[in-house]
This record gives structure tokens, sequence and C-alpha cells, in this order.
């Protein structure tokens, strides 16, 4: 792989063309990227966590960085096939659907709560079609069901999943006046991670940390979560919305899932102790589990996967500790075989960082988020190592990418 980077100032222009053709009054960076080429969102969040933008952009390099500013920082995007969702989190318990053509003219902005519900947490909406999602809520039990070309809040919510099976127990003997008396407690949230779709089946990560005993407090519902609890992808019929099956995981503390060609692999992370989590993946015929490796102190834990091929799939690790006590963060991109397990050197330039996400955008190129301070930005990485990698700074760090569907 190259290790020359090429790297595009803030001050670089393009041409752009329809509404965004005026690039002197935009900060838009990189080569030549037309408006109609535009299918790449990039989250950023402040380093002190104060305030958070969107920049849009093409893949094929160049973007507008500082879109969507707001003062809170727990964003996170998902995409579609025209558009992508800017998703409110914790407390925040927002979707807002915007054009990748017309990203300043919000279409809508809906609540992911039921009425007198608290804060669902919502981490991401994935489309069947334009007048179908599923909205992944990780502080709920329950996935809903929506259309995204609604055009009031009350036509948004069309049904649910119901994941109350998987949640979590725990029982344990409490005193009462004087006598041991033994007492389940039930969690109120399935603590859902991920959701991707493959085949006509919506498969569903549900970490599962959490056992009851529930309060409320600036992160939400909580309670001491229990790293060995399993967890568990459950999987739908996405045109009947039945379920199917679930696959109970190795590993626990699912992070990520992804697809590639007939396997949904998922990225586990461990207890952020003893326990470094698995990369496995599920067979997405018969469901069959296959543990393709596991993290260990030397690599650390698994946080997050990207497949291009049946023989070429990278992950993110991550071996972060508190250092003089000052929290250090130390990631690598590593990589793998996903047809013979084995796994990989460190991919150039990408050892100790801190990084964030990784994915695989269009033409198979691999994008790695920097979240460091001073470096924040995207690398786009030509994995063969014909072209050289290309970096695109961002005002503020970058934390997650998506690409139009």
């Amino acid at each position: 792989m190259i290790n020359k980077k090429i790297v595009l100032s803030l001050s670089a222009s393009i041409f752009l063309s329809g509404c965004l053709e005026d690039s002197k009054s935009s900060n838009y960076v990189g080569i030549e990227c037309d408006a109609s080429n535009l299918d790449m969102a990039i989250q950023t969040v402040a380093a002190d966590y104060s305030s958070s933008s969107v920049a849009i952009g093409c893949s094929e390099g160049g973007f507008l960085d500082g879109n969507l500013i707001k003062t809170a920082s727990d964003y996170s995007l998902s995409s579609g096939s025209e558009s992508f969702y800017h998703i409110g989190k914790n407390y925040i318990d927002t979707i807002s659907k915007y054009d990748f053509l017309l990203s300043d003219i919000e279409e809508w902005t809906y609540s992911t709560n039921d009425q007198s519900e608290s804060t669902s947490n919502p981490y991401k909406i994935i489309e069947v079609s334009s007048t179908k999602a599923y909205v992944i809520r990780y502080n709920k039990s329950k996935v809903w069901i929506v259309d995204p070309s609604a055009m009031n809040e009350d036509d948004f919510k069309i049904g649910e999943l119901d994941l109350s099976s998987y949640l979590a127990t725990q029982t344990s003997d409490v005193d009462i006046d004087g006598t041991l008396t033994s007492v389940t407690t039930t969690a109120t949230q399935t603590d859902m991670s991920d959701a991707v779709i493959s085949n006509g089946k919506l498969f569903i990560a549900m970490q599962r940390l959490r056992n009851g005993k529930t309060g409320e407090g600036s992160y939400g519902p909580y309670d001491i979560r229990d790293y060995t609890n399993d967890s568990i992808v459950a999987i739908f019929d996405i045109e009947t919305d039945n379920e199917l099956d679930s696959v109970v995981l190795s590993g626990h503390n699912v992070q990520s899932l992804t697809v590639s060609s007939n396997s949904v692999y998922a990225a586990s992370f461990g207890d952020y102790d003893s326990d470094y989590g698995e990369l496995e993946s599920i067979n997405t015929t018969d469901y069959s589990l296959t543990t393709i490796f596991s993290g260990n102190s030397s690599i650390g834990s698994i946080k997050d996967v990207a497949v291009i091929s049946d023989t070429e799939g990278y992950v993110l690790t991550d071996q972060s500790q508190r250092i003089a006590n000052v929290y250090t963060y130390f990631l690598n991109v590593m990589a793998f075989n996903p047809s013979t397990n084995e796994l990989g050197n460190v991919v150039n330039d990408f050892s100790g960082r801190h990084l964030s996400d990784i994915e695989v955008g269009p033409d198979n190129y691999l994008w790695v988020a920097s979240s460091e301070d001073r470096n924040p930005g995207v690398y786009k990485v030509d994995p063969a190592g014909v072209e050289e990698d290309l970096f695109l700074g961002t005002n503020l760090n970058a934390t997650k990418i998506v690409f139009k569907q």
C-alpha cells in the first residue's frame, strides 16, 4: 500500500453545478466534485463534545464541511437510496431526513419516542424502500417500523418489531424482613446496537448488557452492565415482519454488523478488561455461526468490521487505556481474510491512532474516520495500492461515515 497522502486543505475550491455552483462562498474541498454526485455524509464532533456538524460530499473526493451545525454532540448518521438521516441519540430522540442533493433543506424531523416514553436513544434507521424503514432504538425493546415518505409525524410510525423475549434478567437473593428471598429483575431495553439487511432479512444486533434495576441518569435508563450476558442477533423477514430465527453470538457486547456476500459479520468488543470480544460471521441462509478470530491483549478489542470481498476484510481494534490518568486512544486497522480466517498485519499508517469508524465505500475503497484533534477527517484508501491514499480534513473530529445506498 502506498503511504503517501494527498492532503487537501480547507482553502482549496472545486467546481460545483446547480444549487452549489458558487464555490467561492462555500468551503468545499477536494478534487472536482459535481453536485449531482453527492453521495457521502460524515458526522463530526467537537473535541470537547460541545457541538457537532455534518460534512456532505462526493466519494470521489470533496465535501462541504460544517453543515447541520448543532450545539450538542450525540448525533449519528444513516443513509438510504437518495437521502441521509441525521439521528439525535440519547435524550435528543429525533431523526431528520435530508436529500443528498439538497442537504441544507430539512424534509422532516420526527420523534423516536412514543407518547410519555423515556429516551429511546435511536442508533440507526435502515431503509427497505422509500415507504418502509426500521428504527433501531438502543434504550427500548421494540424496533419501530416507519414510513420515511410520511409528510407528518402521525403517519411516520406504522408498526413495531417486538424484541421483549430477549430482555435480560437477573435473579438474586434479597433480604426482606430478615428472610432471603429470590427476586428476579428484567431489563426494559435490549441494547440493540446495529442492524443490516441481507437476502430479504433484517439482522438486529442486541448487546443485552442490562438486567433491570434501571434508573434515570445523564446517559438514560441504566443499571450496572453485565458483560457476561449473551449478545444475540434476531432475524426478521422484511416483507412479512415475521421473526425467522435468532443467533447467540460467542462474543459479548456486540458493536457492529456488516454484510458481504452470504454472510453477516458481527464485531464484539468484550468487557473493556479481560474479554476482548470476537469477530464472527453468520451465514444468511442457514444462520450457522463461525468464529473468525478473537481479540486479545496483543491486538485489542474488536470494535468494527468492513468487508470488501470473500478474501479481503478489515477490522478496527482498540487498545485504548488510561496512561498517567489520561485516557489515551490507541486503535489499529488490521487486514483479515474472511475465507481463511487469517488475521493479517496492521494497515500502514493506521496504528495507534484515534480512529472512530471504518466503512467500504463505492468501488470498494476503504474509508477510515479520524477523530484526532490535530488531524480530523477521513481517509480514502485503495486496498490494492494502485492509487495514492486521499485525506479529506474536517473542522471537527470525524465519527461516522455513510454513503448513498
